[in-house]
């Protein structure tokens, strides 16, 4: 306050008593009422300097009022003329330093910062896109490479003593195969787990065998797809090591980013004198069916690894049976959970016993419909299991009931 009033009082003194003047007069004016007052009461000593105060006083106000009502006047006419007042920059105005003042935008001018952009860039950066089935490739190439892998493995033993110089047991021979890739470990434990390899006390022996798989590209053969990572190459040949109408279906599936054989049946699928061969075709229901319920194929909780809803385990055996067949045969031997498919543990029983003596029947009922009765004698006495088969879309497949 003290400052803006000696600020006032400074422009006062520049502007309306610029050419205020105490002249003598006045100052002789005043001194003969100080001598007459002197001569007054003595009280009245007292009162000079109020006096010459109060003079002051006025006019310093004085100034200020007429001061004030200038300014007033200039701005009502600044006003009226509609004209921006004219800033002067007076050094004596600012003789304490003001304070800088900054212009706040409002609210809707304030720059937002999206930091929620980045980090939800970041986010989908983080989720790993689906991974993309590779393209198909050429099965038939992929098979003669899985050939060419194993004969390899197998030129390790010695050509006289058939022991291996490399490998002193079947794990061993197995994960070396399975680290060159083409087959699933799971497939190579199965293939030569219990063939083909023999463990001895010193080490790890090849017993000659034919070859586990054969495939002519001179015959024709089929490439079926089952899903979008599962591929089927089947082929009939016939030779004179392998017999007659030698059939072989051979399962791919894409694993871990790459392509590789995980299953294999074999069987004559067709009899000598051109009719189906009713026996050979649940033979090959059965190998399909026990490799998909090898243990290889479910973790200890007895889930499926690869296999999530019984529409999927079905698909695998649609080629050789009704889904009206395959729902009636796996009832309580598969259950579809929310979480996956799974296994109950049990021991299968296959639909053709070759190990015991038996007897086959074949019965037919219509151009497109036959029963095949199988007797088998065990040391519990005779037993009969029969199934019907019924040509559909051309091929022969499993309809009726297993009665044991």
């Amino acid at each position: 306050m003290e400052n803006r009033l000696r600020n006032l009082k400074a422009k006062m003194q520049k502007g309306e008593l610029e050419n205020f003047e105490f002249t003598t007069g006045m100052k002789q004016s005043v001194l003969e009422a100080v001598q007459s007052g002197r001569k007054g009461k003595k009280y009245c000593k007292r009162f000079v300097h109020t006096i010459v105060s109060a003079v002051l006083i006025v006019l310093v106000f004085g100034g200020m009022y007429q001061y004030l009502m200038v300014q007033d006047a200039d701005n009502s006419n600044t006003k009226t003329n509609e004209k921006p007042p004219a800033v002067v920059e007076d050094p004596d105005d600012f003789e304490e330093p003001m304070p800088e003042i900054v212009d706040v935008p409002e609210d809707d001018e304030v720059p937002v910062i999206d930091d929620d952009s980045d980090e939800e860039e970041q986010d989908d950066n983080s989720i790993p896109p689906p991974p993309a089935v590779a393209e198909v490739p050429d099965f038939v190439d992929l098979l003669k490479k899985y050939d060419a892998a194993y004969t390899s493995l197998f030129a390790n033993a010695d050509a006289n003593t058939f022991k291996f110089k490399d490998f002193k047991t079947k794990e061993e021979f197995i994960q070396k195969l399975t680290d060159m890739g083409y087959a699933t470990q799971g497939f190579n434990e199965w293939l030569f787990g219990n063939r083909y390899l023999v463990e001895g006390t010193d080490g790890l022996y090849l017993e000659p065998q034919i070859k586990p798989i054969y495939f002519d590209p001179k015959y024709p053969y089929d490439v079926k797809k089952l899903s979008d990572t599962a591929y089927e190459l089947s082929q009939v040949t016939t030779t004179d090591l392998y017999g007659q109408n030698y059939g072989q279906q051979v399962t791919f599936e894409y694993i871990d980013g790459e392509w590789l054989i995980s299953s294999m049946v074999t069987t004559n699928l067709k009899g000598t004198n051109g009719e189906p061969d009713f026996s050979a075709i649940i033979m090959l229901f059965d190998n399909k069916v026990s490799w998909l319920l090898n243990p290889v194929q479910y973790d200890a909780n007895y889930k499926f690894k690869n296999i999530k809803t019984k529409q999927e385990f079905f698909q695998q055996l649609t080629d050789l049976a009704s889904i009206a067949y395959l729902e009636q045969h796996f009832d309580g031997l598969i259950v579809e959970k929310p979480d996956g498919l799974y296994v109950v543990p049990q021991d299968y029983h296959r639909l053709y016993d070759y190990m015991n003596p038996h007897e086959n029947e074949i019965q037919k009922l219509s151009e497109t419909q036959y029963l095949f009765t199988q007797t088998v004698t065990t040391e519990l006495g005779k037993q009969q299991q029969t199934v019907i088969l019924e040509l559909q879309d051309g091929v022969w497949k499993l309809t009726g009931p297993i009665d044991g």
